[in-house]
């Protein structure tokens, strides 16, 4: 497939870049329209590549009403239960999955496993070393899927 370009493409109010892939050799993806703005003062970065090789989406809560999923299936990344961070913050979701071992003739074998959803609650207060509080997310009776 050729590449294109098009300038003051749909009645002059577009820029339509045809191609397979969109390569952005930068860091930071701003997306702005003053006309929708509440405030006009700082950056609105959509998309930013971080530092530690994450894709972080409303950078710095760039964009003060949040950000709005039309028709979202979420996929976290699943932790160890031991994951849960102290430097959570209030409102972060974690997945936790463990396997369940017992001892049986010298071996230690499976015999079941748990799935967690937890919510950040935010900081607990007065601990020496700060760190974040953790609440499970109960859920009912699993079901199989069709």
């Amino acid at each position: 497939m050729a590449t294109d370009i098009r300038l003051d493409d749909h009645d002059e109010q577009w820029v339509t870049v045809d191609a397979n892939v969109l390569n952005i050799a930068g860091s930071d993806l701003i997306l702005d329209s003053a006309a929708r703005r509440s405030n006009q003062r700082g950056f609105r970065r959509a998309l930013v590549h971080s530092g530690d090789d994450g894709l972080i989406v409303n950078f710095n809560n760039d964009y003060p009403n949040g950000v709005t999923i039309n028709g979202t299936r979420l996929n976290l990344r699943v932790e160890k239960r031991s994951a849960l961070s102290k430097d959570g913050r209030l409102g972060d979701l974690v997945l936790t999955h463990e396997t369940h071992m017992q001892e049986v003739g010298g071996r230690r074998i499976p015999i079941g496993e748990s799935v967690t959803l937890w919510l950040c609650i935010g900081p607990f207060i007065g601990a020496p070393t700060g760190g974040a509080r953790w609440v499970p997310i109960s859920t009912g009776e699993p079901v199989n899927g069709v």
